[in-house]
Formats: C-alpha cells, sequence, structure tokens
C-alpha cells in the first residue's frame, strides 16, 4: 500500500521547481536557444532537460513507493552531486561569458546567478535528505522481508542418513 508522506513529496516538488528555474535561467543566459526566427535550435536546451527531468521522477519514486526504490536513493545523490560539480565549475570557469551575456541587463543578471547559486545550495541539501529517507526504508524493507520467512523453512527439514551401500 502507498503512503504518500510530506517530505518525500517535497522532494518532488522541489525538483519540479527546480527543473523549470533552471530551464529559466538558460533561456536568461541563452536567449536565442527558444527556437526562435533567426533559426535557433533547441537541442542544447532539451540536452540539458532531459537528464535532469529525472531528478523530479525519482523524488516522485521516492515519494509514492520509497521502500522498493530505496537503493536508487545513492543514484540519486551522485547525479546532484555530479550537477552541482558541473555548475560550479560553469559558473567559475564561465563567469565573464555569463557577464557579458547578461550585460544588458543588470537585475536580470543578479537574478540569474542568484537563482543559480540558490538552487545549487539546495541540492547540496537534498542529498542527505534523500539519503536519509532511502537509509530508514531500506532498513524497514529488510526488516519486513526477515518477518515474512516462515520459521518451518528451516526447522522441519529432515536430515539426510547416507544410504550405507548401493542399489
Amino acid at each position: 500500500m502507498m503512503h504518500l508522506r510530506p517530505l518525500r513529496f517535497t522532494l518532488f516538488v522541489y525538483d519540479l521547481v527546480r527543473l523549470a528555474a533552471l530551464l529559466g535561467v538558460l533561456f536568461a543566459v541563452f536567449p536565442g536557444m527558444g527556437g526562435s526566427a533567426e533559426g535557433a535550435t533547441t537541442l542544447p536546451l532539451v540536452a540539458f532537460a532531459a537528464p535532469n527531468a529525472l531528478f523530479p521522477l525519482m523524488g516522485l519514486f521516492l515519494a509514492l513507493r520509497s521502500q522498493d526504490y530505496a537503493p536508487f536513493a545513492a543514484l540519486y545523490a551522485a547525479g546532484k552531486a555530479v550537477f552541482v560539480s558541473a555548475t560550479v565549475a560553469w559558473f567559475v570557469f564561465s563567469f565573464e561569458a555569463i557577464l557579458d551575456a547578461l550585460s544588458f541587463d543588470a537585475l536580470g543578471a543578479f537574478r540569474a546567478v542568484g537563482t543559480l547559486a540558490l538552487l545549487t545550495l539546495l541540492d547540496v541539501a537534498t542529498v542527505p535528505v534523500a539519503l536519509k529517507i532511502a537509509g530508514k526504508d531500506r532498513r524497514r524493507a529488510a526488516d519486513s522481508v526477515d518477518e515474512r520467512l516462515p520459521d518451518y523453512a528451516v526447522d522441519e527439514v529432515a536430515p539426510v542418513q547416507p544410504d550405507g551401500g548401493g542399489a
């Protein structure tokens, strides 16, 4: 039976909002990716959005059936760690290009960079939450497996007697 727990559902909602905000920042930094009449392509946007769409799905799976998906929480945490590292590296190595792209609007630049920094910090905070949820559910799943094993499965096995000869 599925029980929706608020903390787990919050991970799902956060990752949905995060995906929308990241796409908004991407549009702000690279405005030509909207598929405008100048022939700009949406391929970089799709390439960025597709793997990041897995985070809301994992949040949903953890919210609905966390005992079944608890082993995948480590993958969720690893994906977040890769995203945080890549975002920090992108920000550090592309800082000047980001400022040039957003130089027309100082407030827009502040919003884009601030949103990215906030989401990166929140991603760092979601990793221990997901691992804690997975740890509890992994222990709970292991306990429920032990309870389902019948006692007679081991107790009533008759010992095998050697035949002492042959046929």
